[in-house]
């Protein structure tokens, strides 16, 4: 006997983004622009800060914490100035 497939579950509506993740969907976003202004491709970026391409791709997807160390590398390996505000 042949059973049909259940129907896929539909994803309920996503919530609006906090604060916190649009922040970090525009660092990720910016550190990308910078790469690629860079003529870098992930690789190279990631041998230039001792990590692995995956991880700078996650960076740019922004789908992971990043470290302080981390961005400061990421600014030198970049020509970038790095300034943090809180308010």
């Amino acid at each position: 006997m042949i059973r049909p497939r259940p129907k896929p579950r539909k994803r309920p509506p996503a919530a609006p983004a906090a604060p916190a993740e649009t922040d970090g969907r525009q660092l990720a976003a910016a550190l990308k622009s910078a790469r690629k202004a860079k003529g870098l491709v992930q690789m190279e970026l990631a041998g230039k800060i001792g990590t692995t391409k995956s991880a700078i791709s996650r960076l740019e997807h922004g789908t992971g914490d990043i470290r302080l160390s981390t961005l400061r590398k990421l600014a030198a390996a970049l020509g970038l100035r790095l300034d943090i505000t809180l308010t």
